[in-house]
């Protein structure tokens, strides 16, 4: 239940404040590989098993800070968290964001904290924040299952547990060594599978996204060289922060449609933006892409003058361990296909 408008209604979750950063970080992603923005990122990457490994900081669980990055190491095979960058980023905080700011700057809009190394790792609250909620909804159902065409009938069946594709009527048929079990046709995908009622989304009155950006957060964050802190250097630090979150909303939320899912395609009817002050609220026009993009390249730009930059970003590969368990991952999924 929320009061929207002054009324109490019962509403419910269409997006997530956590599937929103998702959704903004895939659109800054998207951006960097487009060449439209410069920004620094973490990446481990290789081929493992003959396939393509590839994990960033934009797409990470837990950002910087995720294990990924942690059971990971550099091109000269120092553990990363033993790295000059490692080591700068275990050593941010909001008063000495520096290196968060030249390393992986999303963290500092999105939030993040390092659950990885025992707990006592950084944490940084969200400054960006979005969520979607649906208003007054009612729950459907809807029969889920799969028809065979032929409708074949149900029937005993005995069939490998690791290749579902070699089945037979009875175990005398299987192939020597098969590791069988007893089962039905619906186990390896032939005849009717009705599951009965399973949930069938919801129907409501409106959507409604509320994204806010807090200042007030933004302005905890401190960039100091060393030890020494300038205000100018500090406000140029938030400014750019503050136009990278604006540049990810209007990149993931500026167009008339959106897709959040299968079966949910939203059109947006409206859009409103706005200060909110202690002396009230002030509407103003939000930029599109283009000016969004713009905004951020002069804050950037702005920075740079006061020494303070992007790096490039920072590029690592998985050391033997996390090799190892992907190896056995990627063999896994291949033998469950």
């Amino acid at each position: 239940h929320r009061y929207l408008n002054g009324d109490d209604h019962e509403v419910v979750i269409i997006d997530s404040v956590q599937s929103q950063a998702n959704r903004v970080e895939e659109a800054l992603a998207d951006a960097i590989d487009d060449g439209l923005i410069r920004l620094p990122y973490l990446v481990t990457e290789d081929e493992i098993s003959g396939r393509p490994f590839r994990v960033t900081s934009l797409e990470a669980p837990h950002r910087s800070p995720d294990a990924y990055f942690r059971d990971s190491e550099t091109e000269d095979g120092t553990a990363f968290d033993e790295s000059s960058v490692g080591q700068e980023l275990r050593r941010a905080d909001e008063r000495n964001a520096r290196a968060l700011f030249r390393f992986s700057p999303t963290d500092l809009a999105l939030g993040v904290w390092d659950s990885q190394r025992g707990g006592r790792g950084l944490r940084l609250p969200r400054a960006f924040t979005s969520e979607m909620i649906g208003t007054d909804p009612l729950v459907g159902k809807r029969a889920a299952g799969r028809l065979d065409p032929l409708n074949i009938p149900t029937a005993q069946i005995v069939y490998d547990k690791t290749d579902p594709s070699s089945w037979a009527l009875s175990k005398a048929e299987m192939p020597a060594g098969s590791r069988s079990i007893a089962g039905k046709t619906s186990n390896v995908n032939h005849g009717n599978a009705l599951a009965g009622d399973a949930p069938g989304g919801v129907s409501v009155t409106s959507i409604e996204r509320t994204a806010v950006l807090s200042l007030k957060v933004l302005r905890r964050l401190r960039f100091p060289d060393g030890t020494d802190a300038h205000a100018d250097v500090d406000a140029a630090g938030r400014a750019v922060i503050a136009t990278l979150a604006l540049l990810a909303d209007r990149l993931a939320f500026a167009d008339a449609n959106l897709f959040l899912r299968s079966g949910c395609d939203l059109a947006r009817v409206a859009e409103v933006g706005e200060w909110i002050g202690t002396d009230g609220c002030e509407s103003v026009q939000l930029p599109d892409v283009r000016e969004a993009i713009e905004l951020f390249n002069g804050a950037v730009d702005h920075a740079v003058g006061l020494g303070l930059s992007f790096a490039e970003p920072t590029r690592l590969r998985p050391k033997a361990n996390l090799r190892s368990l992907l190896e056995l991952t990627f063999s896994t999924v291949a033998t469950e296909d």
